[in-house]
């Protein structure tokens, strides 16, 4: 894959190179939370359909009430399992020799684009598997639930051991320009 069939030409300085680019795995994984999410949902859209049988069985709009629920959970059911993957295929990543790459374009918001800089002292860890993690920083975020560190990096890639090879031999190039004193 290329960055230039992304839609985001023009990010890379004039002398910066792409050593690597790929894509997240954009498949269905049902882990403990989306699986809860999932049965919650299924649950509240069974609740539903018993609110709008007795409400059509009482020849009013009660049914409405139901209808306006059963959307609610399916959209939280079907959302569980399809928001993320979703999200994964419209996501782009791409290594420089200076900076990692994110870019997203979500079907209904807009483009973003995060760049983190490689530096020799990054801390980059590998969380390998057949779809792995490489992950090379950390960012607050705080919702209802508090305040916490969460990190990020290029995740649910096949490539990950070539990913975290090719960033740690860029570390080890900025270490030995410093050593000899090149800028």
């Amino acid at each position: 894959m290329n960055y230039k069939d992304t839609g985001w030409e023009g990010i890379l300085r004039p002398d910066e190179t792409v050593l690597w680019q790929g894509k997240p795995d954009g498949s269905i994984e049902l882990d403990f939370s989306s699986f809860m999410t999932f049965a919650i949902g299924l649950g509240f859209a069974g609740f539903s359909i018993a609110v709008m049988i007795v409400g059509a069985g009482m020849r009013g709009f009660g049914w409405q009430f139901g209808f306006l629920h059963l959307l609610v959970g399916l959209s939280m059911a079907f959302g569980a399992l399809f928001k993320h993957p979703m999200q994964r295929r419209r996501t782009w990543y791409t290594l420089t020799d200076r900076r990692a790459i994110i870019a997203r374009n979500p079907l209904f918001w807009f483009k973003s684009l995060d760049s983190y800089l490689i530096t020799k002292d990054t801390e980059i860890h590998l969380f390998d598997g057949a779809l792995g993690k490489v992950v090379f920083g950390t960012k607050e975020i705080t919702d209802d639930a508090g305040t916490r560190d969460v990190r990020f990096g290029f995740e649910r890639i096949r490539d990950d051991r070539e990913v975290y090879r090719i960033m740690r031999d860029l570390q080890d190039k900025l270490r030995a320009k410093d050593e000899t004193g090149q800028h």
